[in-house]
């Protein structure tokens, strides 16, 4: 779950290179516990001192400690940048992120198998193709999917994600073209890479 916490801000007080997963500041103290399956959203350098800003995930922190361990270079999806070096006095901001901004997708017709479905929090499709990947989408909690059954589709695979499913396997779709099912996706890592799928509903009419 994504977490938030209102008026957190402050400066790194060691430099931080582009791969460093833990980072040092004073005001961290102040922040909420967080520990898998939660996380929290900060913004690096949010005025553009240095250059872009970049967004972390905090995905530990215990009570008061002036750590945090992050994971870099997130919502790159929608915009963000890929990890890079922050200097001592770097400011830190936690506040809203394009990727808590994602529109639903209505009407978006999956007719190559070769290209992952972009997760949203609803996601209304036809399937003209297979369901072969999905790309991650960690800054979403839960993925409602409407799946119609377009020239023809099934869950073939899900390169790109881990999917543990209730029943064990992946669900069989319909086969009736118009009709549609419904799968829950719920996010089990802060990264986007695991998630909990289960078959809600199957062959309904429109």
């Amino acid at each position: 779950m994504r977490l938030r916490y209102s008026a957190q801000a402050g400066p790194l007080d060691l430099d931080a290179s582009d791969v460093d997963t833990s980072l040092s500041s004073p005001d961290f103290a102040t922040l909420p516990v967080v520990a898998d399956p939660d996380y929290l959203v900060l913004i690096l350098d949010p005025d553009q001192v240095d250059g872009s800003p970049e967004i972390v995930y905090v995905t530990v922190h215990d009570v008061a400690d002036t750590t945090v361990t992050v994971a870099r270079g997130q919502e790159q999806a929608h915009g963000a940048i890929a990890g890079r070096s922050h200097a001592t006095g770097t400011l830190w901001h936690h506040g809203p992120t394009p990727g808590e901004f994602i529109p639903d997708y209505d009407g978006v017709v999956h007719d190559d198998a070769g290209t992952p479905l972009r997760l949203a929090r609803t996601l209304a499709t036809q399937l003209d193709a297979d369901i072969e990947a999905i790309d991650p989408a960690p800054e979403l909690d839960v993925v409602n999917l409407f799946l119609a059954q377009g020239a023809g589709g099934a869950w073939v695979s899900n390169t790109g994600i881990t999917i543990k499913w209730v029943d064990g396997a992946p669900p069989t779709l319909s086969t009736t073209p118009g009709n549609f099912d419904m799968v829950r996706l719920t996010r089990g890592l802060p990264d986007g890479s695991m998630w909990v799928g289960e078959l809600v509903a199957a062959d309904l009419t429109p």
